[in-house]
Formats: structure tokens, sequence, C-alpha cells
């Protein structure tokens, strides 16, 4: 962690936090936490910055990203170029953004698995919404502050980990960061991350609950949730109760899901978790229950960041993205994924480069003054300034025929796009059958495999993606569940087939093949296909 300071703002749907940290290069200190009331748009967050720079604290900071914001993806792809990798993911998203309907931001990191035996590259994508983060941006600049970088929440989460967290080489860490309306699943490994996910699920779910069981206001069903969580009693106890093992079977099999997919993504079969880290304003109702542990098989604790300073307000683990966020300003590795809008990025860029070259210059010129004033001097040392001057003549002529050469190399990377867009049409399907089950997989479904299946005869090429998995029925709609998953799979735009092949009842479960495809029926040939695991 490098030495200096950061400032980072969390912005909540009803509340903002913002916090100043100090590192000293092995640990992090607060310098001031504050937490206000807001809607968490962009004029509170202006109002904010306004208050954080009257009280002295510096305001060039990094943004917090909510799931409105910002989103989170992977790529699983062949070992290539960095050119090459680049122009890929350029495409993907401009296909993206064509068919969302507005600009996108993005940036990528290749997670590292030593263990794996998979040879491909998996990339976490970062996209930004340019029309969510652009304004926010602005008014920061009205208010005299900067945006220095924009970072999906869900990073926050594993950067407090590598922070102000006890861990060691030896164990793998299942971290959730529970908020009220959204939540944050990761996995980590030593200072790896393994996975990392963000889901619309919270507190503000158990509410509803709580609030439809017993017929109550929203506030109301707050207040009971969090006195039955930490161990008082209430009115109609046995219906809050019931209301909040669903709430938390709900959340443990999201959990289980989120390990399934990372077994499968990193090629670690054998993968477990040691212990789960709980966070976030929701945190007291998970660790109130056993159901969690049970479900994850193993010891559950809150996080609670170590960190000197100013005290935190209110519940410490609540900060964990917002510390996360200061602390990613401060991370020597680079690990993370700013989505800052293109537009501030090259600003930005243009002012770094400016001063750069304003030093640059004031060195060059320094070192002229100075050898001519030593001609002068001595009076004997024309030809040495003469030399000087022919050195740097040959330096500026070096650099016109680097930027020749690069030109012609970009021409060349031209010709190759026909190519590369050849290559990208073959993973585009996979992407659109996991990013489906990103959003549409049923809670009480588990997906335990995934492969692709690729099948080439004489010219025709066909393409499969089977899921493997299994349907809880501990309330009998344990085929419904799986109707529910293929009728959203065949809405998936280019399916043309969806079948599914259900199992007999076993453990409470109905066990599944299902099939998508592109393609009515696959070449009618041996299957000599590659199959390769698909995205968790």
């Amino acid at each position: 962690m490098r030495r200096g300071s950061a400032v980072a703002i969390d912005p909540g749907k009803d509340r903002i936090r913002a916090v100043w940290v100090r590192s000293g290069g092995h640990s992090l200190k607060i310098e001031r936490a504050i937490e206000v009331d807001g809607p968490g748009d962009e004029e509170s967050i202006g109002e904010l910055v306004l208050e954080l720079s009257r009280n002295g604290v510096p305001i060039s900071l990094g943004l917090g990203l909510n799931g409105e914001m910002a989103a989170l993806r992977y790529n699983l792809l062949p070992p290539v170029p960095d050119w090459r990798l680049e122009m890929i993911l350029k495409y993907e998203l401009e296909e993206i953004a064509e068919k969302s309907g507005e600009p996108l931001s993005s940036d990528f990191m290749e997670l590292s698995f030593p263990d794996s035996m998979t040879d491909e590259m998996v990339l976490l994508v970062g996209l930004g919404k340019e029309s969510k983060i652009a304004p926010v941006v602005s008014r920061v600049a009205e208010a005299k502050g900067r945006v220095r970088l924009a970072l999906p929440l869900a990073l926050g989460a594993y950067h407090c980990f590598l922070a102000c967290a006890d861990h060691n080489d030896q164990e793998t860490v299942l971290i959730v960061d529970v908020g009220h309306r959204e939540s944050h699943i990761l996995i980590v490994r030593e200072d790896r991350l393994l996975f990392a996910r963000a889901v619309t699920f919270g507190g503000a779910d158990l509410d509803k609950l709580i609030s439809d069981r017993v017929k109550l206001s929203s506030e109301e069903a707050r207040i009971r949730k969090e006195t039955l969580s930490s161990g008082g009693s209430v009115r109609d106890q046995e219906s809050v109760e019931g209301c909040m093992r669903a709430w938390l079977n709900q959340l443990s099999q999201m959990l289980r899901s989120s390990v399934s997919f990372c077994q499968v993504q990193t090629k670690l079969p054998e993968l477990t978790i040691d212990r789960a880290l709980i966070a976030g304003g929701s945190a007291p109702a998970v660790l109130s229950s056993v159901v969690v542990p049970e479900a994850i098989g193993c010891p559950v604790e809150e996080f609670l960041p170590s960190i000197g300073g100013e005290a935190l307000p209110g519940r410490a683990s609540a900060w964990v993205g917002a510390i996360g966020v200061a602390a990613a300003q401060l991370d020597e590795k680079n690990r993370i994924l700013d989505v800052l809008p293109e537009a501030e990025k090259k600003q930005r860029e243009f002012k770094e480069r400016t001063i750069f070259l304003w030093l640059a210059a004031a060195a060059l010129l320094l070192s002229l003054l100075l050898r001519f004033g030593d001609v002068m001097i001595t009076g004997n040392r024309v030809e040495e300034a003469v030399t000087v001057s022919s050195h740097w003549r040959q330096k500026i002529n070096g650099w016109k025929a680097a930027e020749a050469e690069a030109k012609v190399a970009n021409d060349v990377f031209r010709k190759r796009e026909a190519r590369l867009r050849v290559e990208i049409e073959s993973s585009r399907f996979f992407s659109s059958v996991y990013d489906e089950l990103r959003v549409a997989l049923p809670a009480s479904v588990a997906i335990n495999k995934i492969e692709s299946i690729r099948v080439e005869l004489e010219g025709e090429v066909g393409i499969e993606v089977e899921l493997q998995g299994s349907s809880d029925n501990s309330e009998r709609m344990g085929l419904d569940h799986i109707t529910s998953l293929q009728n959203a799979l065949k809405e998936i735009p280019g399916v043309i087939r969806v079948e599914v092949d259900p199992g007999d009842l076993k453990n409470g479960s109905y066990p599944f093949v299902m099939r998508v495809s592109p393609d009515q029926k696959l070449p009618q040939a041996k299957r000599g296909s590659r199959r390769s695991p698909g995205r968790g």
C-alpha cells in the first residue's frame, strides 16, 4: 500500500457515507468519517463535497458505484496479445452499448488462479453507465472537487479486506456485504480475487417480507427485524422469525450458487470456503441465525475493519465499501476497475501529460541554460553546444520516426479487425446465455456445471450450451422453477432451442440437464467437439 491519503464516497439509496483515510504504508487510519441522510443523487453528493471542503477534507476523491451505476461481467478468452485483447473488448463494449441504448465506460482486470488447470484468461470486466456517472462527476466539479476514480462497490469490499483484515496465504474467504437494497459476494484466496458479484438483494427485501406477512409499515417491519436480530423479543415473533428464515435461505442459495460458479470458472472443483466475513447494514440479521453457516459449511463472523484513527459512526461493518474505495486509490498493484466516463479519463490523462511535458520542458530548458552558460563562461565550448543541439535534433527525428512506425502499425491493426469480428462471434452466444443466467436464475435453482459444445461438419457449425443443476422442491415448485428458467432462456435473442431433461426427485431436489442452442439441431456426426467450462 502506498503512503498518502484518499477520500471516498459511498452513495446509498437513503444514506451517503464519506471517509478520509491516511496510509503509513502498512495500515490505514481514519482522519474523518461523515454519514448523512440523502437519496445518493448528484445534488446530495455535491452538497456533501462542499461540506467536506469546509471541514478541510481533500476533495479529490473516489466514487463508489452501486448496481444502478455499474455492473460486473466475466469474459473467458484464450491467451492473446494485449492489442488484440483490447480490440476484442472494444467490440464487445460497443455491442452491449448498442443493445442497452446508452453510452458505457469500461475497464477490466485479469484474475489469477495459480492452482487452476485452465489455460484461458479470465477477465473481470466493469461496465459503467455514463448517463448515471457523468452527472455526479459534473456536480462534484461544480463543488470544486474532482472524481479521480469510479469503482464498483463490490471491489470496495475486496480492497477493504486487503487493507483492514487479517488473512493468511492458506485460506479461502467468502466476503458478503449485505446492504439495504444491494449485496456484494466475493471470494478471495491469499490476496487474489477469485470471484465478485453484485445482486439486487438486501435488508429491504426482509423488511418487505415482514411487512407483508404481519401487515406493518416498512419502518415498523425494520424495527422488529433489528430488535429480533439483536436478541430481543417482538410481537408476532413466530411470523417474523419465519420471514427471517425464508430470507436467510434465499441468501444462502445465492452464496452456494456463487461458490459453484467460481469452481466452474476457475477450474478449481475442490475449492472450499474456510471462513465467511459478513459486512453491511444488514449483517446483524445474518449473524443472528445459524442458517447461513450451516448452508455454506464454514464459520461466519462479522467483518470489522481493523483500522485506527477517528471512530466510525454507526456499525463499523457498514463502512466496508467506503473504506475499500478509499484504499483502492492507494493500492500499489493497481487492482482496480476504473469506469469513469471516457471523456473524464481523457481529460485526466491530458492533465497528467501536460504536467509531465511542462516538467520535461523545464528540465530541458534548465539543462540547455546550464550548458550554454558554461559555453559563455569558458569561451571555448561552442563545439559542445553544437553537439548537444545535434543530439536533441537526433532525438526529435527519432520521435518522428517512432510516430510514423506507430501509424503503420495502426494500419496493420485495422486490417486485422475483420478477423477479430469472426472470433468474437463464436463467444457471443455463450456470453448472452451467461448474462441471462445472472439475471433470471431463480433462487431455488443451483447450476453445478456449464459446458459449451461446438460441432463442425463440412463447413456447418453448431453451438450448444449444456447446463447441469438442481431445483429445490421444498415448496413443491421444483419443476415449475425449471420451467421458469427454460422460458427465460427462450427469450434470449438468437435462441432457437431449449431442451430440458429433468431427473427424478432426489434429496429434496430435481436434478436436470438443460441444452440451449441457436440451432434447431446440431450437425449429425461424431462429436469431436471442444468442451470448455462455462462462466460462473
